[in-house]
């Protein structure tokens, strides 16, 4: 069942489990509508049964789908499923996240991690939720954060690891050292080595927080 707390409904499904049968929509009806009979059979659903109209709801929630009778793709939706070259996944993934009124409200005060303890004091300062109910719904609607935040966070990350760099090989007579995605090139020859680690050990100390010790 959806969760209902205060004046706001959160969808039954999460946003990554709704990428699949939207990328089935748009694959047969990329630029018409489609009906709903013939939706709820092109997820596979013998009917338009309580589970599909669920689904159907979320989908719409999220404004991967829209229309009242008919429905069709958006432009989200596309995106999410088959993004152009130039297309800001994370960005679109963010947008139809936040088209969830609760999780709007929440995003600019707690981001992407909700708090481990307490949490329903974030609750509580929405407008219209009381102390009793979030903390009566803190976990529930907690899980669904976290399930929703987690998508953009994995979109974000790839996102940041297509930028890395390609991988250079060393020069000759180099050798390559990486510490995570810091990679030093030296001469294998000891002399080398001790300048380098000394002009490291500068630039250390020029960007140590002032007033911390050094080690």
């Amino acid at each position: 069942m959806v969760i209902r707390i205060g004046n706001f409904t959160i969808p039954l499904f999460r946003i990554s489990s709704l990428i699949e049968p939207t990328k089935i929509v748009y694959e047969k009806y990329p630029d018409r509508e489609v009906s709903q009979d013939a939706l709820a059979a092109l997820l596979g659903h013998k009917s338009k049964s309580g589970g599909f109209l669920y689904k159907l709801a979320s989908l719409r929630a999220y404004g991967l789908l829209e229309g009242r009778g008919n429905v069709r793709i958006t432009e989200i939706g596309k995106t999410l499923t088959h993004p152009a070259p130039e297309a800001n996944v994370y960005e679109a993934a963010k947008e139809a996240i936040l088209k969830i009124p609760l999780w709007k409200e929440l995003y600019p005060i707690i981001g992407v991690e909700p708090p481990v303890k307490d949490f329903w004091a974030d609750l509580s300062k929405i407008e219209g939720i009381s102390v009793p109910e979030s903390k009566n719904k803190e976990e529930n609607v907690r899980k669904a954060y976290i399930g929703d935040m987690s998508y953009i966070k994995s979109l974000k990350k790839l996102g940041e690891e297509e930028k890395l760099p390609p991988e250079v090989p060393p020069k000759e007579g180099l050798e390559r050292i990486s510490f995570g995605d810091v990679i030093v090139q030296v001469p294998r020859d000891p002399k080398a080595i001790d300048r380098a680690k000394k002009l490291l050990d500068i630039l250390k100390e020029e960007i140590a927080p002032k007033g911390k010790t050094k080690e």
